[in-house]
């Protein structure tokens, strides 16, 4: 769980692109007592969506008549005060209805005292070093880059079966603040683009990540992580590469950078039905045409958390 002493800063940015997000009061079995930051999505509270682990307010306001309140058991799980669904997202359990297939990774790099470079394996080092002589050029910024990341994000997107957010999201989100887009050129050509957002001041995670796949031999996604390690360094912040299924090729991938994993959980207050399950959805979304893709997706987005 992401821990902030005052989430004010936070919500106003979260907001941006469109999630009420409202404090739910936790008391801990112990008697500490801390606010959830929650937004409703659909029928349950989430905590919080889009995210990888939920967010806690540690010193804020008193909340006056929330919508419910949160209590946890001596067994570690959680209780309600109403009937009101939710899910939570954290380095640990909440409660008997879980989804917990997927890793985070993170980099403790806010105090680092040696050059980036030399933090990695000798194998991600030489990449990382290739794909510069391959003449492979980052660049970072804002709205700027927003066609060229979203035409490589959406293509990738489209290939592996996955419905992408929607441009306006990412719109929203860089007017929000504290957002950056990192693309990857060679020869002028946009070949691979990621997103990076600030959660708090000590830890920024890697939101999207999308490479061309033609490209791969040129070390594109070596560079691109390379690039906002960098820039969290300079942020004195902790990096982290985004959450990934265990035994991917993807959660494979990013063992080579040697990172802290950790186990995510999703609790939930009742059982429900996990869209991740639905293989069959991917299979059925690459059936559609890349321009219908396009305008089916901000519908089918939203109702993704």
């Amino acid at each position: 769980m992401i821990e902030l002493a005052n989430a004010d800063g936070f919500i106003r940015n979260f907001e941006t692109f469109g999630r009420k997000v409202q404090r739910i009061p936790l008391t801990y079995f112990d008697g500490r007592k801390v606010n959830l930051l929650m937004s409703k999505c659909g029928r349950r509270w989430i905590c919080l969506p889009y995210l990888s682990e939920g967010v806690m307010e540690t010193h804020g306001v008193e909340v006056k008549d929330p919508p419910f309140s949160l209590f946890e058991s001596e067994d570690g799980n959680l209780c309600s005060t109403s009937n009101s669904r939710w899910e939570i997202r954290d380095r640990r359990a909440y409660s008997n209805y879980l989804y917990n297939d997927k890793v985070n990774f993170r980099f403790n790099i806010g105090d680092l005292t040696q050059p980036l470079i030399d933090v990695f394996p000798s194998n991600v080092r030489r990449k990382i070093k290739k794909a510069h002589s391959n003449g492979l050029v980052l660049k970072s910024g804002g709205k700027q880059y927003l066609k060229h990341f979203y035409k490589v994000y959406s293509r990738r997107m489209y290939a592996i079966g996955v419905c992408p957010c929607a441009k306006s999201y990412i719109k929203k989100r860089l007017k929000g603040g504290d957002y950056w887009l990192f693309i990857v050129y060679y020869n002028n050509k946009p070949i691979g683009a990621a997103s990076l957002m600030q959660n708090s001041p000590s830890y920024m995670e890697n939101e999207f990540f999308a490479t061309d796949s033609s490209f791969n031999h040129l070390y594109c996604s070596y560079l691109l992580h390379f690039g906002m390690m960098n820039f969290a360094t300079q942020h004195q912040a902790d990096y982290c590469l985004g959450r990934s299924a265990f035994d991917g090729s993807v959660y494979e991938y990013k063992r080579h950078f040697k990172a802290e994993q950790y186990q995510l959980f999703w609790s939930y207050s009742h059982r429900t039905k996990n869209i991740r399950n639905r293989k069959y959805l991917y299979k059925l979304w690459r059936l559609l045409p890349y321009p219908l893709m396009l305008r089916v997706a901000p519908f089918v987005y939203r109702r993704i958390y």
